[in-house]
């Protein structure tokens, strides 16, 4: 079983919007280049009262050189 943040990435990366370790990365966000994706893992919500069940959470970034650019690929 894959992380959520590996499924996200590979249905981003399916859907055209990216390619894994080029523009869209995981877990980190490098300098370069400059339009780019990254995935970053959050603490998530606790288990509520009634399952024991965590609900993990993403977080994405988008940037890009304008923040109206930024803004449209985070959207996407």
């Amino acid at each position: 079983m894959s992380l959520l943040i590996d499924q996200l990435a590979a249905y981003l990366e399916s859907q055209g919007e990216g390619t894994v370790e080029t523009d869209l990365f995981k877990l980190h966000r490098p300098s370069s280049p400059l339009a780019c994706v990254s995935l970053h893992a959050t603490g998530g919500y606790p288990p509520d009262r009634y399952t024991q069940r965590e609900h993990p959470t993403v977080m994405l970034f988008a940037r890009a050189a304008t923040p109206d650019a930024a803004l449209r690929k985070a959207y996407s």
